[in-house]
This record gives structure tokens, sequence and C-alpha cells, in this order.
């Protein structure tokens, strides 16, 4: 897993989250040391199915959907939520993994839509 990591933080745009406590350009150039603190945090977290609550939070900023629109009326906004660079490959990690996971399934329908789940009753 330390390889997929490596070649992960080595995508990573060169964009700086306001949540980051470092530039990405520091973990890219050393991304092999950082791979491997990364994948133990993986491994952690998957081991003990938890998420280190560090890593839940996110900075919303909001934004105007179209330029023209109320700027008074939230309903003309739309929320960015700008997420850490360590959260990004680890949401990354688990979604390279559930997917190839939920696609191999008997059970996955590649036709079913939401219209289904709507019609389930919760309560």
């Amino acid at each position: 897993m330390s390889y997929e990591v490596a070649k992960l933080i080595g995508s990573m745009p060169a964009k700086l989250s306001p949540l980051d406590f470092v530039r990405t350009s520091l973990p890219k150039a050393c991304r092999y040391t950082f791979a491997h603190v990364v994948t133990r945090l993986a491994n952690l977290s998957f081991e003990h199915a938890t998420f280190p609550a560090n890593f839940k939070t996110a900075s919303v900023t909001p934004f105007l959907k179209k330029h023209g629109l109320d700027a008074v009326d939230p309903a003309s906004y739309r929320l960015i939520s700008n997420l850490d660079t360590v959260r990004k490959i680890l949401e990354r990690l688990v979604l390279n993994g559930v997917i190839p996971h939920v696609l191999s399934s008997s059970s996955f329908d590649a036709v079913q839509s939401a219209s289904a789940i709507e019609q389930t009753s919760f309560y």
C-alpha cells in the first residue's frame, strides 16, 4: 500500500487547503517518506474502524452559484468544503479499495437508481 500512497501523493495538485499545516510541495518532494507515515495511519484507521478526529473537519467557503444572483439570499450559494491533504489521500485509498469490491459483488446492480432507495422507509 505504501507504493499506492506515494503514487497518490505524487499526483496531488499543488493546491493548498486552509487546513494543511505544510505546503503540498513538501510531501510531494518527500513522497516516499510521507507515504510510510500515511500508510501506517491508513492501516491503523482500517484496522480499528475509526477515523482520526483531527481529520473530521473541513473549511467551508460559500460561493455564488452564478454571477448576478441575489447575494443576500442563502439559496444563491453553494458550499465548498476544503479538506486537508492527508484526509484526501485517506479518502482516495478507501475509494480505491471499495469500488473494486462493490463492482465485483454479485449483489451490485449497475442500473440501480436512487428511486428504489427513496421508496424505502427507515422508520
